[in-house]
């Protein structure tokens, strides 16, 4: 089970620059690294649920900003 993540990108996905889900993989090696997010794992804002995906990988070269959210 993966760990729940906030992540800010440097360019947008689907339109969107802030993330929040479940870290499900880390795939690829050097610059093709990317991680891969479940989004149905927590309560999407708007513009996240009208992207209309469940999940979203990201370049590891494209996260301005990642943070680990606490499960309580």
């Amino acid at each position: 089970m993966g760990s729940l993540v906030k992540v800010q990108t440097f360019e947008p996905i689907s339109n969107n620059r802030h993330w929040q889900g479940r870290l499900t993989t880390v795939a690829g090696s050097g610059a093709g690294e990317t991680i891969t997010l479940d989004l149905a794992a927590v309560k999407q804002n708007s513009k996240s649920r009208k992207a209309g995906v469940s999940t979203v990988k990201i370049a590891l070269d494209n996260v301005e900003k990642a943070q680990l959210v606490p499960e309580i």
